[in-house]
C-alpha cells in the first residue's frame, strides 16, 4: 500500500483547475499548464500502459470536440503495442506510420 502521508505535496489542483504530478508552481507556459508534471530535477516521464492484444492503443488525442465525433480526435498520437506500430493523425486521418 502506498504512503500517502505526504499526498498533498505529490499531487495538487490548484483553484484555477491546474493538475501538479511531483510539482508545487504553476507558473509554467500557459498554453500547456493544465497538467504539469515533475519537479525540473532529474528525470520526468508519463508512462500510458496499454494492453498487448491486438487493438489495445495507448494514445493522446487533441481535441476540438466532446463525444465519438471528429473533434474529439482531431489529432492523435497512438501506439499499439501487440505490432509495435506508433501512428500520428492529422484532422482524425492517419498520416504517419
Amino acid at each position: 500500500m502506498a504512503n500517502l502521508s505526504n499526498i498533498n505535496n505529490k499531487f495538487i489542483v490548484t483553484d484555477g483547475g491546474q493538475a501538479l504530478v511531483n510539482q508545487t508552481v504553476a507558473g509554467f507556459n500557459p498554453d500547456a499548464d493544465d497538467l504539469i508534471v515533475g519537479n525540473l530535477s532529474g528525470n520526468t516521464g508519463i508512462t500510458i500502459a496499454s494492453g498487448s492484444s491486438a487493438g489495445n492503443y495507448g494514445s493522446i488525442y487533441f481535441a476540438d470536440g466532446a463525444g465519438s465525433s471528429t473533434p474529439s480526435k482531431a489529432g492523435y498520437i497512438r501506439y499499439e503495442q501487440n505490432t509495435s506500430k506508433m501512428t500520428i493523425g492529422i484532422n482524425a486521418v492517419e498520416k504517419v506510420a
